[in-house]
């Protein structure tokens, strides 16, 4: 606030107090300082999921979360955490990666691997923010739980800006309660400091920074005429778990809830169901003699009750005994009589105000009793429900770590089989790789390796200071070395004096892939003997269907109708761990599929035929000219099809390719007379080579389109997601939209 700016409303209230700020915060560490379960246990207090006797439950509506963390906040904090030592982690490697290219100890020194977190470092911080009750109420400061709501409101938008300005992401909650006195906000803050370390010390800071904390806070409040705390005040502060202590300090006087307590688990994973059976055992016993004391507790309050209403007809006898006495009087002679009567009354009057007095006590008293009676009986029935939720938690627990050993021992096998696949797919790899190589032209080689063709004789090759006769396709002499070659690896070896790794290695660069892969499919043609095996689809599975459904709808964003009919088509095949989308020939005929798990594509199912069709959709339009779009993956073809408005005017074929695949024998079939051809391969180097491969076989009709994000399912979600959130803000696109259509060659759109 500036020198001359007034504030919103008077820093002083009516009573001549000053209004000031209130802000404490509590950091909260790990080891045997709590940890995790105290963050649990205050965010069940902010949540008003435990009891909160200093709060009104009618009141509990009112509360609001201005920062709610999706799902639980202790996991919050967790995930917040987690994910800074990640990005440190992968810091630390890309420094060390530079450095070692950089020379290592000549570029400087070796970067510094990040520390791994103690235990007992601070894991949170909550802060409590408020102000003095006459700002809230500026009329009444003494009648609590009433506020004005301008003043509310206006202080907490000033409180919630200071927050977010001060913490940024490190603010993971924050909730503004309304059920107590005075209104306040609590927040939980997560001390990850701008390079990513978990520090309190560098977000918080120690007692010394905490003066310019406070002066901090009271800026950010002062336009609302709210000034700081009082500095250097000799004033007992205290924390925010001793503030709640004090509050709540009638309810820890009471008996202490009976420990539920629980055997460890077994090391040896065999043992665990019978444990899980003994524990929740152990504890339907314990809940039951928690609840048999509570009934009991609650039958002698009732006693006290029944006297209480018993009272009333006491002090009614006692005082018609009274009134007998002075009946008895009129019997007697009249000067008798008016001594008895005057005596009678008096006796009367002090038996009826010694009558009255004591009803009045023993009404205290047992008014006293039957209060203590409900206090105890209430007190008794939260520790069985208490002792329940236990038990209900512990039976979740235990059933968590059951799926966790399971989950972990499947993890295993499937890391250990994933290590064999890949050990295998690499040997296969090497073999196939150096069967193409083997079957390379000779000539191929030394013209690649920059040989000259002798021109008076064909035979020979020359380079400098060498000269090398090649006798046929597999037959070279090196005259001067005196070693021949038999095959396009034998040669490379010659040439380059490297071993058989090396050479192969030197001829994938030199040479390429593609002329051993002509040789080795001509050479696997004549090999060929027989036709390979039909392909048999898989029996779906009834129980995954639900759930593979779903995933499609939700999580790609397929339309319900689409995976509808392809389910009734039979071209949708559930599994218990994915799926499979079925590829067709031209006659409709299924001769493979594409299989998926949930991170996406996998691969072709095995004795899938590629070459002979694959995952389509169409938009059929007989005797229209036709458009074909050619997609990587049956997940992209489906996703273009939504994507693609209806063209009235031509039939729309929408089929996949089995890869980036840069021969498709059944593609000429498709381009019949008026067709046009979009390549919509993906944008990465193995996509633009399949498709520039693809085009040069029909330049006159092939058009280039590309998604600008990873695959054309990734545009889809992301559109979806672009609609979704402009029909929420109720508004209009806005330019950046132009961002959401594919490029292509030709600057062609959707």
């Amino acid at each position: 606030m500036g020198f001359l700016e007034t504030p919103r409303w008077p820093p002083v209230a009516r009573n001549g107090r000053t209004i000031r700020t209130v802000a404490r915060l509590a950091k909260i560490a790990g080891g045997n300082k709590g940890g995790w379960g105290t963050i649990a246990k205050m965010a069940a207090h902010h949540a008003r999921t435990r009891p909160t006797f200093n709060a009104d439950p009618d009141k509990l509506y009112r509360n609001q979360w201005l920062v709610q963390a999706e799902g639980r906040v202790v996991d919050a904090v967790r995930t917040r955490i987690e994910r800074a030592e990640m990005l440190r982690r992968e810091t630390y490697e890309a420094d060390l990666k530079k450095w070692q290219e950089a020379g290592g100890k000549k570029a400087g020194s070796k970067p510094r691997k990040p520390l791994e977190r103690r235990d007992d470092a601070v894991l949170a911080v909550e802060v409590l923010l408020s102000a003095s009750p006459e700002f809230f109420r500026p009329e009444h400061p003494e009648r609590a739980g009433t506020y004005d709501t301008e003043r509310m409101e206006a202080w907490r938008d000033a409180a919630m800006e200071w927050l977010r300005g001060r913490y940024g992401d490190n603010l993971v909650s924050a909730v503004l309660h309304l059920d107590e006195s005075t209104p306040h906000i609590q927040a939980v803050i997560v001390p990850i400091t701008a390079d990513n370390r978990l520090s309190a010390k560098v977000v918080v800071g120690g007692p010394d920074d905490l003066r310019q904390w406070q002066e901090s806070i009271g800026q950010a409040m002062a336009p609302l005429g709210i000034q700081r705390g009082v500095e250097g005040s000799i004033a007992v502060h205290r924390s925010i778990g001793e503030y709640y202590g004090l509050v709540n300090k009638a309810w820890d006087d009471l008996e202490p809830v009976p420990e539920i307590t629980l055997d460890p688990p077994p090391v040896n994973p065999f043992g665990r169901e019978k444990w899980l059976i003994e524990q929740v055992e152990r504890l339907k016993n314990q809940v039951e003699g928690v609840m048999r004391e509570g009934h009991a507790k609650a039958g002698a309050a009732e006693l006290e009750r029944e006297k209480t209403r018993r009272l009333p007809a006491i002090v009614a006898q006692i005082r018609a005994d009274a009134d007998g006495l002075v009946l008895t009087a009129e019997e007697h002679s009249e000067a008798e009589a008016e001594a008895r009567i005057e005596a009678a009354e008096g006796t009367a009057r002090r038996r009826a105000e010694a009558a009255e007095t004591l009803a009045n006590l023993v009404e205290t008293l047992a008014q006293a009793r039957v209060e203590t009676a409900e206090r105890e009986a209430e007190q008794a029935r939260r520790r069985a429900e208490t002792a329940r939720e236990e038990a209900e938690a512990a039976h979740r627990k235990a059933q968590e770590v059951g799926r966790e050993v399971v989950v972990a021992e499947w993890q295993r096998d499937q890391a250990h089989k994933a290590a064999r696949e890949a050990a295998d797919a690499l040997k296969t790899e090497r073999a196939t790789q150096a069967i193409h190589m083997r079957e390379m032209p000779l000539a191929t080689v030394l013209t690649a390796a920059g040989w000259q063709l002798d021109a008076n004789d064909p035979r020979y090759w020359h380079a400098p200071g060498s000269r090398v006769r090649v006798d046929g396709p597999k037959s070279a002499w090196d005259e001067e070395r005196g070693k021949g070659a038999k095959n396009a690896i034998d040669l490379a070896m010659l040439l380059t004096g490297r071993g058989y790794r090396d050479a192969v290695a030197w001829l994938g660069e030199v040479v390429g892939r593609e002329e051993a892969k002509a040789a080795a499919r001509a050479a696997a043609e004549e090999m060929a003997e027989e036709p390979p095996a039909p392909f048999e689809p898989p029996a779906p599975s009834p129980a995954a269907e639900p759930a593979r459904r779903r995933h499609l709808v939700e999580q790609h964003r397929l339309p319900e109708r689409m995976v509808e009919g392809l389910k009734a088509a039979g071209l949708f095949i559930p599994r218990p761990r994915g799926f499979l989308l079925a590829m067709r020939d031209l006659r409709g005929a299924i001769v493979g599929a594409e299989s998926y798990d949930d991170e996406g594509l996998v691969g072709l199912f095995r004795r899938s035929r590629p070459d002979r069709g694959g995952v389509r959709l169409s938009r059929v339009m007989p005797d229209r000219p036709r458009d074909v779009f050619l997609t990587e993956s049956g997940l992209d073809a489906l996703s273009l099809h939504e994507l693609v408005e209806p063209n009235p005017g031509r039939e729309q074929v929408f089929i996949s390719a089995g890869g980036a695949r840069s021969r498709v024998p059944w593609l000429r079939d498709l381009l019949t007379r008026g067709a046009r051809l979009f390549v919509a391969y993906r944008d990465d180097p193995a996509g633009r080579q399949g498709a520039a491969a693809i085009m040069a076989q029909y330049p006159a009709i092939s058009t280039r389109w590309a998604p600008k994000t990873t695959d054309w399912n990734a545009f889809l979600v992301k559109r979806a997601e672009a609609s979704a959130e402009r029909e929420e803000a109720e508004v209009q696109p806005s330019e950046d939209d132009e961002d959401w259509t594919p490029t292509g060659d030709k600057g062609n759109g959707i």
